[in-house]
């Protein structure tokens, strides 16, 4: 299937520049009418062109839904879409010096309209083949309250499970602790976001109102209610049931 791009359409285009420091960086892709960087123009041929073979492991997920968690892991990971939108704020503020308020990124996340696009478009076509024996389907709110039956749900689903002990499993429990991912400079992506220049000297990418922020957060279950206004949790209840009406999906909020 050939890609298309698109500009994006006016107001959807002056509601994301409004926000991110970058103006007229974001295209529509289809198919899937996803939104992503200008810059993907100049790659995309070449990605649906890789060369793949059947033993390859792929890692796929809507931003911040625990891919970094489970990157020695596998398959699909995906989250509750209230907690996903604080923490995709969040990031968007760290890594693309986002300048609108949450409010004005919620808006543009039930109308489909932040970057990458549609969450339900990207979850629900992997979760309809979550019971396909090529496809794992995660939580990331199963990973949060027990992570070794995770650790032990990959390992089989690896066909590796004979080779992790208890031993084993406790020491990738142990590393894949959130309290300790979080000090750990290289998955909190420290190393890119305080770079040096050629004389050595740093050069900080974030703003000072993003000092506080860091790549690996709160990984809290149920954050979401300390930044969703009850009104606004209605709505996006509304959202959600609108959008899994009878896929058998649903999700922990707290």
């Amino acid at each position: 299937m050939e890609l298309k791009y698109k500009e994006l359409d006016k107001d959807i285009a002056e509601r994301i520049d409004a926000m991110f420091p970058k103006k007229n960086c974001f295209i529509s892709v289809s198919p899937g009418n996803v939104i992503l960087p200008r810059q993907f123009m100049n790659i995309g041929e070449s990605i649906r062109n890789l060369k793949t073979y059947p033993d390859d492991v792929w890692l796929v997920s809507y931003p911040r839904t625990g891919s970094t968690w489970a990157q020695e892991m596998i398959v699909y990971t995906a989250r509750n879409p209230k907690d996903l939108c604080v923490s995709f704020y969040y990031y968007c503020k760290l890594m693309h010096g986002l300048q609108g308020t949450f409010e004005d990124f919620l808006e543009l996340f039930l109308n489909e309209n932040t970057p990458i696009g549609s969450y339900w478009k990207h979850v629900l076509p992997f979760w309809k083949r979550s019971s396909e024996s090529n496809v794992l389907f995660l939580k990331y709110e199963d990973m949060k309250r027990d992570l070794p039956s995770i650790v032990r749900k990959c390992a089989k689903f690896l066909q590796i499970d004979y080779q992790i002990s208890e031993v084993d499993l406790k020491r990738i429990c142990e590393h894949l602790k959130f309290d300790k991912m979080q000090k750990n400079p290289a998955v909190n992506l420290e190393p890119l976001l305080n770079q040096t220049d050629i004389n050595g000297n740093g050069v900080q990418m974030t703003t000072n109102s993003c000092s506080d922020i860091q790549f690996i957060r709160k990984g809290q279950i149920g954050d979401w209610k300390n930044y969703i206004s009850t009104e606004m949790s209605q709505r996006f209840d509304e959202w959600i049931d609108q959008n899994t009406k009878g896929s058998g999906l649903s999700f922990e909020y707290e």
